[in-house]
């Protein structure tokens, strides 16, 4: 956006975000782009714009012409769903409906919808996609273009449906039905144009293929009754990423308690996925076999399903814990450990190896459990001994050792320590109380970092303790009051310390959403033109307001103490992070901020969480703490495309 010479236009309204209704809305975003739809969680509203809608053709050839296609139904990463199975090939090609309230108000929208298309169909009001096609120009059809199918039922009877084009030719039409899954193959004159109040509804089917795990053969066997494995009492799915080339959810099921994928490895006709590792610099022979370091590069910003080991206060005065990242492969490595003991001889068991510091071994915990271990030292028929899997550190007779398996080498360790970055505890009590929330306990983390230079092999994590079946879980920065009542150590601020460059790569980026869902609660933060409107998220708005409150407390008493911006040297350069008030605010609360431009005594700002801009005076801008780094960018710029 342009900007003339002199003080380039700003936003003069407050750094909070707004609504455009008392409703939440429901946004679909690209990854840079918001689409022209925006869909209210009003059934009112909603209602009277379908009526007004209903059948509308107007904008189909449009639609078409730009190759729309079907909204993907929201989920929630790693967050637990009860589903209905609806249809199963194998575990790479299946279908799932999340059972919730969303899915079941759409599906009454969308039944309606179509009874009314079927009146349409039945009057003869509308031909079928070849004639919509030669009426209006277009010349083919494509892969993913959403049409209605009229399925034939038998004995006469039929429906129709929501599908999507897989494939096509001159002769026959497959299509994926998009709400009942599966897929079918039809003559194209069984295929009707979509309409703009039917295509507004996101799929309810969920693409599915189990995360983790592959065939142990070239393909699934095809005696398993799958249907049967993945239907019991109580079904929970996890959806982990979107696979891009089937655009199905790589997804955890549980059936009865049971997770299906750790059930077909001890089956025997599925083996573990290849693990993404970090590669040495340096190319050189290791002088002992050690576990491979995992990549966990790509989980930044992904909330995945961990285990809670224990928590702690570091020497650093940071808020660290023990989690299992990738609980699930811990529970099969110690399962096949159990299984190597039982089937192995005695002589290859004992088999002498070396004991000595840095040599990954077997080590028995308790009576006769083994853990995979790492020999820190050793004295006499005594070693210390690290359980990898664990982070345990014990001592243990010579005795109690034996020969590492070759194949249980390929796993990384299991357990990972990581720093908390949603706040810091302070006192015994919240110690106590951590610890409790933490240690042993199924939790939900997401990734902030895993940069080196930072805190070493240590990963940066935001946690969350599982609430429901629906939603949003309540983040440890809620359970410990730091949305209303922040938390500063004040030991840590005593030195003002300003963020290294490796702090706000990790740190001050936005966390942009999945594309292809579609998000309640999101808010419009700020707009300054229709190509830059700044978005926050639902579980951004109050961590928003927090961030505030805590920069809030800190500079107040830095102002009290006497310091002053002049007492802090050359920190007011473009491109510098910076604290400061907004310009036409009354109340004295501080927020985050970026210099976009600096004059001869004032600075063009950026208010990194909420997309604001102000020009401020040089002399009301102080240097933004290394400890205000630790929460991401709160705000997001999309700009409207349709």
């Amino acid at each position: 956006m342009t900007r003339p010479d002199d003080d380039p236009p700003v936003t003069s309204s407050r750094p909070r975000p707004f609504q455009l209704h008392q409703k939440y809305y429901c946004i679909q975003l690209s990854v840079f782009d918001l689409y022209f739809f925006v869909v209210c969680r009003s059934n009112s509203f909603g209602y009277k714009l379908t009526d007004r809608m209903l059948n509308d053709f107007s904008n189909t050839e449009k639609g078409y012409r730009a190759r729309f296609k079907f909204y993907e139904r929201p989920v929630w990463s790693n967050t637990p769903y009860k589903y209905e199975l609806l249809s199963v090939l194998d575990p790479y090609d299946f279908t799932v409906k999340v059972t919730d309230s969303f899915t079941a108000e759409y599906e009454a929208r969308l039944a309606s919808l179509l009874e009314n298309y079927a009146g349409v169909l039945d009057q003869k009001k509308v031909g079928n996609i070849c004639k919509f096609m030669s009426d209006n120009g277009l010349t083919e059809m494509y892969v993913g273009m959403p049409v209605i199918f009229k399925r034939e039922l038998g004995n006469g009877a039929s429906d129709i449906v929501r599908a999507e084009v897989l494939a096509y030719n001159e002769k026959s039409t497959d299509v994926m039905l998009v709400d009942h899954g599966g897929v079918s193959s039809t003559a194209i004159d069984a295929l009707f144009p979509m309409t703009s109040d039917i295509l507004r509804i996101p799929k309810l089917g969920i693409p599915s293929r189990l995360a983790y795990i592959r065939p142990e053969e070239t393909s699934w066997p095809t005696v398993v009754d799958f249907a049967k494995e993945f239907t019991g009492t109580c079904q929970i799915a996890y959806f982990q990423d979107l696979y891009s080339s089937t655009r199905a959810y790589e997804t955890i099921l549980e059936v009865d308690g049971v997770n299906i994928g750790i059930k077909f490895l001890h089956a025997g006709f599925a083996q573990p996925i290849d693990l993404p590792f970090l590669c040495n610099e340096v190319e050189t022979k290791p002088a002992r076999p050690d576990f491979p370091m995992f990549d966990f590069t790509s989980w930044i910003g992904i909330k995945t399903t961990v285990y809670g080991l224990r928590a702690f206060l570091g020497d650093d005065n940071r808020t660290r814990c023990i989690l299992q990242m990738l609980p699930e492969t811990v529970n099969f490595i110690q399962d096949t450990i159990v299984g190597y003991l039982d089937k192995t001889a005695e002589n290859v068991k004992n088999s002498p190896f070396e004991i000595a510091p840095g040599v990954c071994c077997l080590a028995r915990y308790g009576a006769d459990e083994f853990y995979r271990a790492k020999i820190l030292k050793k004295e006499n028929d005594k070693v210390i001994v690290d359980y990898v899997d664990y982070k345990e550190i014990a001592t243990v007779s010579v005795n109690d050792l034996l020969k590492m398996p070759d194949n249980l080498m390929s796993y990384p360790e299991g357990a990972n320590e990581c720093v908390i970055t949603d706040f810091l505890i302070q006192g015994c009590e919240e110690d106590v109380k951590l610890s409790e929330l933490v240690a042993n306990k199924d939790l939900y983390a997401v990734l902030d970092g895993c940069d080196a230079n930072l805190f070493g092999r240590a990963l940066l994590v935001s946690l969350f303790r599982p609430v429901d079946f629906s939603g949003p879980d309540e983040s440890f920065s809620e359970i410990f009051g730091v949305t209303e009542k922040p938390v500063v150590i004040r030991e840590m601020l005593q030195n003002m310390e300003f963020p290294t460059e490796a702090q706000t790569n990790v740190f001050l980026k936005p966390r942009l959403p999945d594309p292809t869902k579609i998000y309640p609660g999101a808010m419009i933060s700020v707009i300054r033109s229709w190509d830059s409107i700044w978005i926050q998220m639902d579980t951004e708005q109050d961590m928003a307001l927090r961030i505030a409150a805590e920069l809030t407390m800190f500079y107040q008493n830095l102002c009290a103490s006497g310091l002053t911006p002049e007492s802090f040297e050359n920190f007011i350069t473009e491109g510098a992070y910076v604290v400061a008030q907004l310009s036409d605010e009354d109340e004295d609360i501080w927020y985050r901020g970026k210099i976009v431009e600096v004059k001869e005594d004032r600075v063009l700002l950026h208010y990194i969480d909420y997309g604001n801009l102000d020009w401020v005076p040089n002399n009301e801008v102080y240097p933004l703490h290394s400890y205000f780094v630790k929460d991401h960018l709160m705000a997001f710029e999309v700009k409207l495309t349709a």
